[in-house]
């Protein structure tokens, strides 16, 4: 926009300035999109939204909207953001979301292990990988090749991937209920077990300790219903031990599912 046109806007108020060279429409409700944005813009060139910004803007499980944080080359400074100075964010580590440059979902799993602990990075990586928006593999090699001294974000995805089943690619739920599995000092179910003629979300194939998790989404409908109370008549008629919980349950009941499955295991023994 040629500078006396911008003046005269910036004049008459049709334009508000948030940054150097940044402007916004006032009067337009601010988001967390536009403030990442602004940010970003404001960083400069070869900036994107990074980390814990990236995790929200792509809408991967595990992290909320709030922080504004972006990746910057190694020789900028900005202020008005959590910023991360990088030398290595190759143009195939960067992707748009709603026009904003921001890290691919493998990038960011990789970097997000630098501010968020392990648990929070497994949901976003099982959740990249159900919308297919990268691979173990791939997330593993882009790893490896990204470890450096002093680096932390590396080694908690690498972390991740040691300790993740083969088959774990179920829900969120599924993902909360194995890491309250893993605190609780829980071991022996496996997850995605096929039985006879069903797929069952956790099992102790020793013990024969069935455990199904009930989310909204998948399990509200008649239809649902309908197939739920099949599996679990058949599973009880061929001698499975079956314990049932909600997302409620896994997330802030922690303790009361902990002694469930103890008790349970314990019968089973």
């Amino acid at each position: 926009m040629h500078q006396s046109l911008l003046n005269r806007r910036l004049a008459s108020a049709r334009f508000e300035r948030v940054e150097p060279g940044v402007y916004r429409v006032p009067g337009y409700p601010r988001s967390f999109p536009q403030r990442l944005m602004v940010a970003v813009l404001g960083a400069g060139t070869y900036s994107a939204a990074s980390h814990r910004a990236a995790a929200a803007l792509l809408r991967l499980d595990g992290v909320d909207e709030g922080v504004i944080e972006v990746s910057v080359p190694p020789d900028r400074r900005y202020r008005r953001a959590v910023t991360h100075r990088t030398a290595d964010l190759d143009r195939f580590d960067v992707t748009r979301v709603d026009g904003i440059p921001c890290t691919t979902a493998t990038r960011t799993c990789v970097d997000l292990g630098a501010v968020m602990d392990d648990d929070v990075v497994e949901r976003v990586f099982e959740c990249a990988v159900r919308r297919g928006l990268t691979t173990p593999e791939y997330a593993a090699r882009r790893a490896k090749a990204l470890t450096r001294k002093g680096r932390a974000g590396p080694a908690t995805l690498l972390r991740v991937l040691a300790r993740r089943q083969e088959r774990a690619n179920g829900s969120d739920l599924e993902t909360r209920f194995e890491q309250l599995c893993r605190a609780a000092g829980i071991r022996g179910l496996a997850r995605q077990v096929p039985i006879g003629p069903f797929v069952v979300d956790f099992a102790d194939l020793g013990r024969r300790v069935v455990v199904e998790l009930d989310g909204l989404a998948t399990h509200a409908t008649g239809k649902a219903l309908q197939v739920d109370l099949r599996r679990q008549n058949y599973l009880v008629l061929e001698g499975w031990s079956l314990l049932r919980f909600t997302w409620e349950d896994v997330t802030q009941r922690q303790a009361s599912v902990a002694a469930a499955l103890d008790c349970s295991c314990a019968r089973a023994r």
